[in-house]
């Protein structure tokens, strides 16, 4: 089993105003090289890790991604990630925090069977200050996400 997490600097809707440049320069498609050749790879089960971004739009043959987010597994953040898998089946929630989306969501629609005055769940990945390891920090995967993954793959 291969449980890959390609870099999304070039492919991620987060950088979405630098692609003409990334394009131009073949970043971005040096980028869904990679992220193909790591579907590609002869191992029988594979999930690829990223945010949300171009990987479906210009890698048609792709699967949908399965999307997850840090408060189905027990952290109250907020953060979209795709999960592309190959025999692999889609992750069980395994601690759903309960809070409405946070007001600096994309997505205003309410969650079902949460009350109005819950906290908001958390946005401090999409909210960073910048630094020298920014990157590398937004980059992280929830241990939650990460725990599940081992036990449910493992």
């Amino acid at each position: 089993m291969m449980i890959a997490f390609p870099p999304c600097t070039h492919i991620a809707v987060s950088g979405a105003r630098w692609f003409k440049e990334k394009r131009e320069q073949g970043l971005q498609q040096e980028a869904l090289q990679f992220v193909k050749d790591l579907w590609n790879a002869p191992i029988e089960k594979v999930c690829i890790e990223n945010p949300v971004g171009v990987i479906n739009r210009y890698l048609p043959k792709m699967p949908q991604p399965q999307y997850v987010q840090p408060y189905l597994f027990g952290s109250p953040e907020q953060k979209k990630t795709g999960l592309w898998l190959r025999n692999l089946t889609p992750l069980k929630p395994t601690k759903i925090i309960k809070g409405p989306l946070s007001k600096h969501s994309h997505s205003q629609l309410p969650i079902p069977g949460i009350a109005e005055d819950a906290p908001p769940h958390q946005q401090n990945t999409y909210l960073m200050s910048p630094s020298e390891d920014r990157g590398h920090k937004r980059s992280l995967t929830f241990t939650g996400i990460a725990d599940a993954m081992a036990d449910q793959w493992g």
